[in-house]
């Protein structure tokens, strides 16, 4: 899928611009499905338990209440051991327990450029081209910043 492509892609650019390690492990499919990440991040803690990662960004909202679902299972807290970000900012989002930290999409938005540009192409009045519309960090309960001992001193 196009989103998840795109979601990866920027999750690989922010850790090489930080010049953080890329861990194969790390990158799970959980479909976009709330199930499907259940039981991927649930299998992922199992085989891996010495490299549970201090958080995890899920590709979106359903993933990520999947994410929380499996980490509770397993005994983690969230976001006190492990946070957790989702992106798309559903209705359900704040409700969840722990209210979840997302990237709001701009849903709407994308929907009227998207009717706009295909009249116009329809219209033979413009061709094709790709837009980027800005995303929204929305900070809730899910995601804690963990300072080290190092950096206190």
């Amino acid at each position: 899928m196009y989103d998840s492509v795109q979601r990866q892609e920027g999750y690989l650019a922010a850790l090489r611009e930080h010049q953080l390690e890329i861990d194969e492990d790390y990158i799970l499919q959980g479909y976009f499905e709330e199930e499907g990440s259940y039981n991927v991040v649930k299998s992922f803690l199992r085989s891996h338990h010495d490299k549970v990662p201090e958080a995890f960004l899920a590709g979106n909202d359903l993933s990520a209440i999947g994410c929380i679902r499996a980490l509770k299972s397993e005994g983690y807290r969230v976001p006190e051991d492990v946070s957790v970000m989702g992106f798309d900012d559903i209705e359900i989002a704040q409700y969840f327990s722990p209210p979840l930290t997302t990237v709001r999409n701009q849903i709407a938005r994308q929907g009227m450029l998207v009717i706009d540009h295909l009249v116009r192409l329809i219209q033979k009045k413009e061709q094709g081209k790709p837009q980027k519309l800005s995303g929204e960090i929305v900070v809730r309960g899910s995601c804690q910043v963990r300072i080290k001992r190092d950096d206190l001193i």
